[in-house]
């Protein structure tokens, strides 16, 4: 190398050594304070974040250089310095920085360099490291400042690619770091900085799987704190997860220095967070220990360590060719023996026993886990073990962490190596489960069936620990992939034999259901003959009584007597209506109904139908809008039928339209696809009640059309039904060959459609069955109170009972108070003192049982007698109202002679 060569390259390592060379440092006087320092030193950042998107990675390393300190001058002269350490001392110790001088808290005499003197990296490098300094003030010769240089700026014009790319992390990286929980305060974690004289925090959570181990989430840095200072921000009230830096950068020990300088340049970060496998945290890697690889010593160290590394791969690779050729001679050898026999238990028995004697190994085992227990149980079905060691077959094995800790590993793949079970950071009931079958070191290799854990092959070291090496890994992990491929050709072997013999009892099973399934449809026939007479003859005696008393063919009677015959009319005829429709449903659901079709006048059929429920919407005030066209066509329907569903769906609008609202008959005629398979469009009659009701939510939507379903089922439902009728609508439409459509909004209102095809007299409808149930099912009840003298307070929401029960009781002498719910009961009970309380179970509001609590809660109404009342009727409601403080329970219906008896004893007993 020629003169001029020599010289052009020193000219140019001193320009690299210039340009690290901060010029216009942050500079205060000895007489201000540290607030006004702490505020320099975050203008420099600030303006550091506002040039953090410039390309000029460098540029942008020197602006954070120069903002992690200020230099104290006096008459030109630098008399100090106050690094960011200082600040996170200070503020650890909670002072006053508005009133403390940086005289009084400055780092002095300065340790300093002539500019002059600057001419090699290594001596900046080894002059920081000596004095244990970040920040390398510059005087000229005549002792003036011109400039410093700080870890950032010298890391920046290193570029020992060579030397980085062969330093790992785990060679320079700092094990012991202190760590802080995401709730601990920005003054604790100050306090930690400025007692262990460290310039950063690693915040982090414990992991959920395995408490041992720390989760790193965020960092806090002497620099974060200086900000927090400027910003005038409570320390000690200020939480780490709100304000530490997030997310936290990181490698792995395995990872070279050059990958952490890459990763420190490009995210603008000086610190990095070493991790393990399971992301725990294992150490940190700074600006400093990349400078610290450049000591000469380190690198001497290195260059020794290389040496060493490369006659031993050397030796290695020669031991790993030979290894490679005997394990493929063995792994044929084995795969032969696997591949002789289907039946798994022979398969196992010979694989066990071919790695045990080519490993000499104490026990190996092939465990079959249990997937129903969360692989928290299973058991060996194969073993090969040495003969001082007791055999693990057919014992039941239970390991819980195995399931939660290790089996989703497992299923992915993954293999385990211990060399030793109590140095391995295994789980301890892992460990204490391996200790009981004798294993010192293992090795376990997963066992797949498609994507699913099947089982594990296990590979144990009993009479001592074991340094499993890695030709014994691959050659069992080639043999485990071998047993995987006998499993599932076993399987479907298996497989193919049940199949044939499944199919064979499935035809056997077939032929009897066919049997059963004929005699339970002739069974069913005979219960509906059955209950049509046994529930429709007394119900008939009773109406046909009730007429003639009406008709006066026993005698006279008056009004009052007239107005409980009709009660007793339209009570009884609703009961029948209900058991018709219950029994409709059993007939659509058997094939017994069949549609009588005649050629129907649509303008007529609508009209009638509004007509029947007029009365209902004058009562509520609700306006009823007839939308029908003229010249419809006549169309074959069953008009009986079709006046059931659209009476029904205008009952239903009735019922859940408040007062004030409209309700809407549109008719219509459309064009539908009949049938998803079929997309050429037929002719429909649609038509449409459309309401202002209270609307239906759209998960309930679906339940609407089920039978004896209904969505306000609680015991203070507000509206009355079985829950029949929607499922009738469907039912008798669909088999008419037409759909039901259902549109609502909550608060807004519902439209209930029927689509009807013009073509209904096809024969294949004339053989469908259908039925209609639209019942309300209201069994009210009440009870009325004493005689005149004796006060009865009747809780009771069913008008017809209202009417029945009070009439007779105010025969009987009883002055009558009526609350219609459960919250009006415990009003007027509080305010009249009633001599006696009928309470009805099932009522709006509040329920019968709540009010019965809590009125026993008032001390003046603790001995009013309750009676409560129900129509329910089912096991264990008699308990359930004398716990809630009943003095006795009636259910309904109620014999009206034996109420009076009731409340005549207990008003007696008073």
């Amino acid at each position: 190398m020629n003169t001029a060569t020599i010289k052009s390259s020193k000219l140019s390592k001193l320009s690299e050594l210039k340009s690290a060379i901060i010029r216009e440092p942050l500079i205060v006087n000895a007489g201000a304070t540290v607030m006004e320092a702490i505020a320099l030193m975050s203008s420099g950042r600030v303006q550091c974040d506002a040039e953090n998107h410039s390309d000029n990675h460098q540029q942008q390393f020197l602006q954070e250089a120069r903002s992690s300190c200020v230099l104290v001058l006096e008459e030109e002269k630098l008399i100090g310095v106050v690094t960011e350490r200082d600040v996170v001392r200070l503020s650890a110790q909670q002072l006053d920085l508005n009133r403390l001088l940086v005289r009084e808290v400055m780092a002095h005499p300065v340790v300093t360099m002539r500019e002059s003197d600057l001419t090699d990296l290594l001596l900046a490098v080894n002059l920081i490291q000596q004095y244990h300094i970040r920040h390398l003030p510059l005087l000229d010769d005549q002792d003036l400042l011109v400039g410093m240089v700080t870890h950032e700026s010298l890391r920046q014009i290193t570029r020992p690619i060579d030397l980085m790319r062969l330093r790992l992390v785990s060679e320079v990286m700092t094990s012991d770091v202190v760590c802080a929980a995401p709730d601990c305060s920005m003054l604790a974690i100050a306090q930690m900085m400025a007692g262990q004289k460290i310039s950063s925090v690693m915040i982090v959570e414990t992991c959920r799987t395995d408490d041992s181990l720390q989760i790193p989430v965020g960092i806090v840095t002497e620099r974060d704190v200086v900000q927090f200072q400027a910003l005038g921000l409570n320390l000690e009230t200020c939480i780490a997860h709100t304000v530490m830096s997030t997310p936290i950068f990181a490698v792995t020990p395995e990872d070279n220095l050059l990958t952490v300088q890459q990763i420190m340049e490009q995210r603008l970060v000086r610190r990095l967070a070493v991790t393990g496998e399971f992301g725990e945290l294992l150490g940190i890697v700074t600006q400093t220990s990349l400078l610290q690889a450049l000591n000469p010593i380190e690198m001497y160290n290195l260059a020794k360590v290389l040496e060493a590394k490369v006659e031993q791969l050397e030796s290695e690779k020669v031991a790993l060719l030979e290894n490679r050729n005997i394990e493929l001679e063995l792994q044929v050898v084995i795969t032969q023996r696997i591949r002789q026999s289907l039946d798994l238990p022979i398969i196992f028995d010979t694989a066990c026993q071919e790695i045990q004697q080519l490993l000499q190994c104490d026990r190996v085992g092939i465990f079959k886990l249990d997937p129903d227990s969360n692989f928290d149980y299973g058991e060996f079905v194969a073993e090969s073990v040495a003969d001082e060691l007791f055999s693990v077959m057919k014992v039941r094995i239970s390991d819980h962490c195995f399931g939660e800790g290790y089996a989703a590993a497992y299923a992915k793949g993954r293999i385990q190596v211990v060399n030793d079970i109590d140095n391995a950071g295994l789980m301890d009931c892992y460990r204490i489960a391996l200790t009981k079958i004798q294993v010192r070191a293992n090795l376990v290799i997963p066992i797949l069936r498609g994507n699913n854990l099947w089982g594990l092959l296990c590979i144990h070291q009993c009479a001592n620990t074991r340094q499993w090496q890695d030709h014994e890994i691959n050659l069992v992990q080639q043999i485990a992939n071998q047993l995987t491929i006998a499993i599932q050709q076993a399987s479907l072997y298996e497989q193919s034999q049940q199949e044939i013999a499944e199919r064979k009892q499935a035809q056997q099973q077939l032929t009897e259901t066919n049997q059963q399934l004929a005699r339970a449809t002739r069974l069913k026939d005979e219960f509906l003959a059955n209950m049509s007479h046994e529930l429709r003859t007394p119900l008939n005696s009773i109406l046909g009584m009730n007429e003639a008393l009406q008709d006066e063919i026993f005698g006279s009677i008056n009004e009052r007597q007239l107005k409980a015959l009709q009660t007793i009319e339209s009570s009884s005829k609703h009961l029948l209506e209900l058991i018709n429709d219950i029994l409709d449903v059993a007939k659509i659901e058997s094939g017994q109904v069949t549609l009588e079709l005649t050629a129907t006048d649509l303008d007529s059929l609508c009209k009638s139908s509004i007509a029947f429920i007029k009365q209902q919407a004058l009562t509520k005030r609700i306006q009823l809008i007839p939308r029908i066209p003229k010249n419809l066509p006549e169309i074959m329907l069953d008009e009986r039928r079709i006046r059931q569903v659209l009476i029904n769906l205008l009952n239903n609008a009735v019922k859940f339209t408040l007062e004030g609202g409209t309700i809407t008959l549109e008719v219509s005629q459309v064009q539908l696809e009949s049938s998803t398979t079929n997309l050429t469009p037929l002719n429909y009659i649609k038509i449409a009640v459309i309401d202002t009701g209270i609307g239906i939510s759209a998960e309930n939507i679906q339940k609407l059309f089920q039978p004896f379903m209904q969505i306000d089922s609680a015991l203070n439902r507000q509206y009355t039904g079985t829950g029949l009728g929607l499922a009738l609508v469907k039912r008798i439409v669909e088999i008419h060959g037409g759909t039901v459509e259902l549109t609502s909004e909550v608060g807004v209102g519902s439209c209930f459609a029927i689509n009807l095809p013009i073509n209904v007299g096809d024969p294949a409808i004339e053989e469908q069955t259908e039925q209609d149930s639209s019942g309300q099912s209201q069994i009210g009840q009440s009870q009325t109170e004493e005689l005149i003298s004796p006060l009865i307070l009747l809780a009771e929401d069913n008008e017809a009972s209202i009417a029945t029960f009070s009439t007779y009781l105010e025969a009987k002498g009883y002055r009558i108070l009526l609350a219609t719910d459960g919250q009006k009961a415990i009003d007027l009970a509080k305010a009249e003192q009633p001599d006696l309380i009928l309470m009805d179970i099932q009522m709006p509001v509040m329920d019968g049982l709540e009010a019965i609590k809590q009125i026993r809660l008032d001390a003046n109404l603790v001995n009013i007698p309750i009676i409560a009342l129900t129509a329910l009727a089912m096991a264990g409601d008699r308990e359930r109202c004398l716990a809630a403080g009943a003095n006795e329970y009636i259910s309904k219906p109620i014999k009206l002679k034996q109420l009076a008896t009731v409340m005549q004893q207990l008003l007696s007993s008073l």
